[in-house]
């Protein structure tokens, strides 16, 4: 397994920016959603320290967490940024209304799901993996469904509002696991375990806006 620095490539985006042709050049392994999945081939994207992502190769858990986590980013940014291309089913009430259910239950686990992982932090690393296993199964699932809901949804929704709030979790997660890692065995009181509880603050807010998203479009 390789260490962080060798996540680092000479293909860095900022988080604002487009992607650059040599990674549009080659299948986007991020916009593959099959059976509510986002597929990943392996080559994934992270996003370093300074918000800028990178592309990355085989790593430990916590940094295939990060890269599994910058592609969903990827892909939710293509969404709000191309909407026109994205394949309109058509506008199907209950379709739409069961897809925003979905995503506000599979929301409500990541909530728990992420206290836990954040509560591991300062207990177990084995569980902490576990539990960072479990969110980053339901930020896919929850980006895959995101992308249904846009999907399904007829003129006014507030659907890309939507797809910037779930891009705010995905990246305030993948802080919260890079936070996590640098905090196991330390102490509550050690500085590194302050900078995990505020990038958990960060992440609350951000999932908390979600949800207010959510029941802010009809019929949720």
């Amino acid at each position: 397994m390789s260490h962080m620095n060798g996540l680092r490539s000479n293909c860095i985006h900022s988080l604002n920016s487009d992607i650059c042709s040599s990674c549009t050049n080659t299948k986007d392994p991020s916009s593959q959603i099959q059976n509510g999945i986002v597929h990943n081939n392996g080559h994934l994207n992270g996003i370093d320290e300074r918000g800028l992502i990178v592309d990355g190769h085989s790593c430990g858990p916590f940094q295939q967490a990060q890269k599994d986590i910058s592609a969903m980013v990827i892909h939710l940014k293509r969404i709000s940024q191309l909407p026109s291309k994205i394949p309109i089913v058509g506008s199907d009430g209950d379709k739409f209304t069961a897809a925003k259910e979905a995503l506000v239950n599979e929301s409500r686990q990541f909530v728990t799901s992420s206290k836990l992982f954040v509560k591991s932090a300062m207990e177990s690393s084995e569980k902490m993996i576990e539990n960072m296993a479990i969110c980053v199964a339901l930020l896919n699932r929850m980006t895959a469904i995101g992308e249904l809901v846009v999907m399904r949804s007829s003129p006014g929704e507030p659907v890309l509002y939507l797809v910037e709030r779930l891009r705010d979790v995905a990246i305030a997660y993948f802080y919260t696991v890079e936070a996590a890692q640098q905090a196991i065995g330390t102490r509550i009181d050690h500085p590194q375990m302050a900078t995990l509880m505020q990038r958990a603050t960060t992440l609350a807010t951000a999932l908390t806006s979600l949800m207010r998203t959510l029941r802010a479009m009809s019929g949720v």
